[in-house]
């Protein structure tokens, strides 16, 4: 049996929801082809959310409040704990206490900086998106083999055995870490780095009674366990993340897992009331295909295109964006006539975001092991795994144990606290995150002039319009009433905005202004966040929110420039 499709999406995890729900918002015919059952959701531990990612689920069609009501509680996603059990707070970060934080928060989004969402939440909303406009999942199906002259996918229901063929005008690798799309297509892995292993439980009960002090995160540094627990919800759900050697979760049984538990909320074995889910073994790794896309049919996604690690969470928003990024210029691509494909930006902007992000990633996680290191008194995980490896479990405890005792000790009568505080206001910026998460810009013939600013994890943004970079939150004026910028963007069109009343539109830009949707906002915004344009510039905006150009229209030579420029998106078909 043979179906056609514009595309072929393989892999039903967030991209590749988001990539069929965008093709099907602008009309197009697409079909999701997954291994696993449908219903049995998404069991990974992403959960934040920044401010692109929330524009664009937005997009997307699902509710940002929606998301609110089941995302972790915003007093207590701002705080970080170090402690010694739940209830011994050694030290903390609460980002609420900066006297500037909520502004930046505020102002980087329109919806905020960030939600923390637990991944099963966003995936069934992403889901629920999909059937309600009707889209093809195929569940339970396994890709057989890829005809790349023909555009032709075949493709196996696992429980009928039955057979399928799907033509495609592009195929879309979103199927994850170990893509078989990507082995398919002969793609090649680079920038792999291994870093350690963890070892993953659910950790099911009210931990309310026993906290000091409420927060996201809590890094635990107790005899019986090193760990990093999650706190989704305070009253029902905790991930439990431990450091372990490779191979080495077998040995964690439920009854051992209630042991630790039960010692870093500091009650006896007996009183612990959690269940617990034990979700097995991890690796911590980086990787990145050596090509984006093939033959100008295969393009991919996600965790198929890239691996990050998780300190910062930039993993799950990357993947976002790349769907983000993408699904506009397929649609453009496949309507266009010309020989001038805009395809290849989708490579030129993405790789070198992708690369940028694993980088951050890793200096992230580097942080954190330094905060790790500076609790455990200088030493670091490497010597934990030496001590693990090499000694018997009847030495090792023991050993680890007086040696964390010391430590608190120490700290205890002020000893170490001055070098805690240090380390703890480092590890505050990588914790806040707001530029981090806004510094992937786009450098392509699709962005004008772009910006020459560089922004990195530890910077303050401004706000204030960059090109090359995604839009902030702004405000602006438009027949009377303040609404947001991004109201009145479209994903399926670029958009010119300018200041009525202002310099005039020249005559050169006039073929190019039939193709963009034009905006005129009133010059008298007095909204704190009002968009900063002036009555003589003009800004173009693309589908995806990103700042393709910021023109002073009384510059003659600007002009000129920026009338070639939209000439070359004319040629592309935009």
């Amino acid at each position: 049996m043979m179906h056609s499709v514009d595309v072929c999406i393989v892999g039903a995890g967030f991209s590749g929801l988001l990539a069929a729900i965008l093709v099907s918002q602008r009309g197009g015919t697409c079909c999701i082809i997954e291994k696993h059952a449908i219903t049995s959701g998404s069991i990974s531990n992403a959960h934040y959310l920044n401010a692109y990612s929330l524009e664009i689920l937005s997009a997307a069609g699902l509710s940002i409040d929606a998301l609110r009501a089941v995302a972790v509680d915003d007093e207590i996603d701002k705080r970080m704990v170090v402690c010694h059990t739940l209830n011994r707070t050694l030290a903390q970060v609460n980002l609420l206490e900066e006297s500037d934080y909520e502004d930046r928060f505020s102002r980087i989004g329109r919806f905020g900086a960030c939600l923390n969402v637990r991944a099963s939440h966003l995936h069934a909303m992403l889901v629920m998106r999909a059937h309600e406009l009707g889209i093809d999942i195929r569940s339970q199906h396994q890709v057989l083999s890829l005809d790349f002259s023909n555009h032709l996918v075949h493709v196996q229901d696992s429980v009928t055995m039955d057979s399928t063929t799907i033509q495609c005008g592009y195929l879309m690798g979103c199927d994850g870490a170990q893509s078989q799309i990507a082995q398919l297509s002969s793609r090649s892995v680079s920038r792999e780095q291994e870093f350690q292993y963890f070892f993953t439980v659910e950790c099911h009960g009210s931990i309310r009674q026993f906290v000091q002090d409420p927060a996201l995160f809590y890094w635990v540094y107790h005899e019986q366990m090193i760990a990093c627990l999650v706190n989704f919800d305070i009253d029902h759900l905790q991930v439990l993340q431990v450091p372990v050697m490779s191979g080495q979760a077998s040995t964690w049984t439920e009854n051992h897992i209630r042991e630790c538990y039960s010692a870093i909320l500091d009650i006896p074995t007996s009183a612990c009331q959690h269940r617990f889910t034990i979700r097995g073994e991890w690796a911590l790794k980086t990787a990145r295909l050596d090509q984006a896309q093939t033959d100008n049919w295969v393009y991919f996604c996600g965790d198929a295109f890239h691996q990050v690690l998780p300190a910062g969470g930039l993993g799950l928003n990357q993947a976002l964006a790349d769907v983000f990024n993408l699904i506009w210029k397929l649609d453009l691509d496949q309507q266009s006539l010309s020989s001038v494909s805009i395809l290849d930006t989708y490579a030129c902007e993405r790789i070198p975001v992708a690369d940028k992000v694993i980088e951050q990633s890793i200096d992230n996680y580097r942080q954190f092991m330094s905060m790790a290191s500076q609790f455990l008194g200088g030493a670091d995980q490497s010597w934990l795994r030496w001590v693990s490896s090499t000694l018997p479990r009847s030495l090792c405890q023991p050993m680890i144990s007086s040696w964390l005792r010391t430590i608190r000790s120490l700290h205890d009568v002020g000893y170490i606290s001055s070098s805690w505080d240090h380390v703890m206001r480092l590890n505050r910026t990588h914790f806040d995150g707001m530029s981090m998460h806004y510094a992937a810009k786009y450098t392509s013939r699709l962005i004008f002039e772009p910006s020459q600013r560089i922004f990195y994890a530890l910077d303050t943004v401004p706000h204030a319009l960059y090109v090359g970079y995604r839009l902030q939150s702004f405000t602006c004026r438009l027949n009377g009433k303040i609404v947001y910028l991004s109201d009145c963007l479209k994903y399926s069109q670029w958009t010119i905005v300018f200041v009525a009343g202002g310099v005039g539109i020249p005559d050169m830009l006039s073929g190019a202004m039939g193709r963009f949707q034009a905006l005129s906002i009133d010059d008298d915004c007095q909204s704190i966040r009002a968009l900063p344009l002036r009555a003589s510039h003009c800004i173009l905006i693309r589908p995806d929110r990103y700042l393709a150009a910021h023109i002073d229209l009384t510059d003659r030579d600007c002009v000129r420039r920026f009338s070639v420029f939209c000439q070359s998106l004319m040629s592309c078909a935009i």
